[in-house]
């Protein structure tokens, strides 16, 4: 074991990037630009890294991807750093931090009078390296090394390069260049977040398998396209879980039946092989997906049960990209297929909209992310952008409704005081025009559907919207309301880009 460690940490001295050859009289004119909060906020993947020693080189080469997410809420910085190291997920929180300018760039210190050392940095973020890319120090305080990260996960070479040359200069010799980076900072975080389990009650009940995925191919003989079984969870007190399973098939079978402990964020049960953790991520109501994994192996599979044993096609290409991005990228139950156009049936699924029930839900401002028109925009105006938002305020049967004032995109909404309220939509009658507004749920408390039709004379004009509390949406909810304009026959999609 030995003789494999030296080896490896001889090939990683080999395979870095050693500031000797370097001469940092030339080297010292790449100098970063200095970063404010604003341009330090948002969703980074880690591009490459470069460390004081090949220890801590190596740490990092182990690491499958890894991305930070810097936020801010009343002048008070926090950040997330998350990576995937041989399957399993880590994650680091820090909240409430002061942010202020020092002299080696954009400081991240803790707050309080308790803390041991108040006035110790916990992130510093270096300088601006390209447009879409800063450079900081490894979060948590360590001086070990710097890191490029990026908000796309792939960027020119000459980004990389300066990088290497910054860093030798730095005295951080030892360098690693990730060649296949995932894109985890935008689109998985989104699609695997995990779910905290503050209620226990809505994972109970009976579960039937549709998919699954392994993190190495399985035997020749396994078929690929066909899976059955199903699980049941039975809750009791005290965080205490009972789980049965199907008795006749194997394709359950990494999930153990017994009793489990059930703290927030994850359920545990000893078994003969050591300890069995199930992850669980949020999905909507009717599915759950769980991730088994044996501690200190390599044995994992994530699981997509149903509560009615179907999933959509959406669901599908989901749960593909969650098994991607779980690094389980050998999928079973869900056969290849070409790509066909969304069918009668499909649609009928899309268009099973809940409305709300209280309707005070929606109260409150709501930005614009995406729309699908019957009408074609100025072509003067980027498709792949729009702008806006829109505000609701309910009285008993009125409802106030306001947007922004400057917004081309959502001049369809009228902006007046007294539409009425119905049961499940908003309607506005003028001499000229009835208006209707008809908001639906979607599987994020955050995000609404509003379908706003305009009759005028003579056109009638329809409107979909996606709106978010945020601004945000990821990019799954954002294909599938894609698949809802083509299903509505609303060809003219704003704010989505053609790759998404």
């Amino acid at each position: 074991m030995a003789f494999s460690r030296s080896l490896t940490l001889l090939f990683l001295f080999l395979t870095s990037v050693y500031s000797d050859s370097l001469k940092c009289a030339d080297t010292q004119r790449i100098k970063y630009s200095p970063v404010n909060l604003t341009e330090a906020l948002g969703k980074w993947n880690l591009i490459a890294g470069a460390y004081v020693n090949a220890k801590a080189a190596a740490q990092d080469k182990q690491k499958n991807f890894a991305w930070i997410k810097i936020s801010s809420v009343d002048d008070l910085a926090s950040y997330t750093y998350g990576s995937a190291e041989f399957g399993t997920f880590i994650t680091s929180d820090m909240h409430n931090l002061e942010v202020s300018q020092g002299s080696d760039g954009l400081e991240f210190k803790k707050t309080g009078r308790h803390l041991i050392d108040p006035d110790s940095t916990l992130l510093t973020v270096k300088g601006m390296a390209s447009e879409d890319c800063i450079v900081l120090t490894v979060p948590g305080g360590s001086d070990v090394g710097v890191i490029l990260t990026c908000k796309p996960h792939k960027v020119p070479k000459s980004v990389v390069e300066n990088f290497i040359q910054y860093a030798a200069c730095q005295n951080y010799h030892f360098t690693n260049v990730r060649e296949n980076p995932i894109n985890y900072a935008t689109t998985c975080e989104e699609v695997l977040q995990q779910d905290p389990l503050t209620d226990l009650n809505k994972i109970a009940g009976r579960w039937t398998l549709v998919a699954k995925a392994f993190s190495s191919p399985r035997s020749p003989e396994a078929d690929e396209n066909h899976i059955h079984g199903w699980i049941e969870i039975t809750v009791h007190h005290r965080n205490n879980i009972t789980i049965t399973r199907s008795p006749t098939t194997t394709d359950v079978a990494g999930i153990e039946e017994g009793e489990y402990k059930a703290p927030e964020k994850w359920i545990s049960k000893f078994t003969d092989e050591g300890t069995l953790l199930i992850n669980v991520y949020e999905t909507c109501p009717d599915e759950l997906l769980l991730q088994a994994s044996l501690l200190g192996t390599s044995k994992s599979i994530l699981f997509l049960f149903s509560k009615s044993g179907t999933i959509q096609a959406l669901e599908k290409k989901t749960f593909k990209n969650q098994a991607l991005c779980s690094l389980h990228p050998y999928v079973s139950g869900i056969p290849a297929e070409k790509h066909k156009e969304l069918n009668a049936l499909t649609c009928s699924k899309i268009f099973h909209r809940e409305p709300y029930e209280d309707r005070r839900e929606i109260s409150g401002r709501w930005i614009l992310v995406a729309k699908a028109t019957s009408y074609e925009r100025c072509p003067c105006m980027l498709p792949d952008e729009v702008d806006g938002w829109i505000e609701f305020s309910l009285h008993g049967d009125q409802a106030n409704v306001t947007r922004s004032p400057d917004s081309v995109d959502m001049e369809e909404v009228p902006d007046e005081h007294d539409y009425h309220n119905g049961v499940n939509w908003m309607s506005l009658n003028r001499d000229d025009r009835i208006v209707t507004l008809t908001p639906y749920k979607t599987c994020q408390r955050d995000l609404l559907i509003l379908h706003l039709v305009k009759l005028l004379k003579p056109p009638t004009r329809t409107t979909v919207m996606l709106l978010s509390r945020t601004g945000t949406a990821p990019a799954h909810i954002k294909e599938k309301f894609k698949a809802r304009a083509q299903c509505d026959g609303l060809r003219n999609v704003y704010g989505i880009p053609d790759d998404q």
